[in-house]
């Protein structure tokens, strides 16, 4: 098999939110118990697609939590059998594109 460029390319689309950290986003939320309803926060697993193209065309878009793309990358490229060996791959690079 020869060796795959892969070049990741990362749609960014949470916005607006101050209570953002790294990986979770706080967000309202109101609980019914027994017949009584409260509000409180919770917190959410950010989730964001992250699209995939080999040799400049697109290959796949998956849903991830953000971070470790290229790793990630990898192992689908790996568990797809596109790749045999992460030696094939000659270069990757992450772009962020906000939509």
């Amino acid at each position: 098999m020869r060796a795959s460029p892969v070049v990741i390319e990362k749609w960014i689309t949470v916005e607006g939110h101050e209570n953002l950290t790294a990986y979770t986003i706080a967000v309202p939320v109101q609980t019914l118990d027994k017949g009584f309803s409260s509000s409180r926060s919770d917190l959410l697993a950010i989730e964001e697609p992250l699209q995939l193209f080999l040799n400049g065309s697109p290959l796949s878009i998956t849903m991830r939590t953000p971070g470790y793309d290229l790793d990630l990358a990898v192992g689908f490229l790996f568990t797809e059998g596109i790749i045999d060996d992460v030696g094939q791959i000659l270069s990757m690079r992450s772009r962020i594109r906000s939509r």
